[in-house]
């Protein structure tokens, strides 16, 4: 009996992270069109400079941006699919966005059982 409790309680417990794993991408899909300030002023005229620069990996070389190289690689990738640029960045940042929710619900487990033991 205890047994069948715990595999219900995990099994609800996925049940709510997929519903919200899904209302999240639901969200991020319906504001897909949303142009911020940073958007427009900062990353798509940086993107258009890759994307001008040419084909190569050489269009890296003479980016003037003042994001990390690791992100500006990233953009890069992003700049070469063959989708609005857009949906591209969206993309790009919903498995980093699950990935910081998994860390902070770790840390959340961690700090909740010290403090109730």
């Amino acid at each position: 009996m205890l047994i069948q409790v715990i595999k219900g309680r995990k099994l609800n417990t996925w049940l709510f992270l997929l519903l919200v794993s899904l209302a999240a991408v639901l969200i991020r899909c319906l504001g897909i069109s949303f142009e911020s300030s940073d958007y427009v002023n900062c990353l798509l005229p940086w993107t258009m400079q890759l994307k001008e620069a040419g084909p190569g990996i050489d269009a890296l070389e003479n980016y003037r941006g003042d994001y990390t190289f690791p992100y500006v690689f990233l953009l890069w990738l992003v700049v070469k699919l063959p989708i609005p640029f857009a949906w591209g960045i969206r993309l790009l940042h919903m498995p980093f966005d699950f990935l910081a929710a998994l860390f902070a619900g770790k840390i959340a487990e961690k700090t909740s059982s010290n403090v109730l033991s």
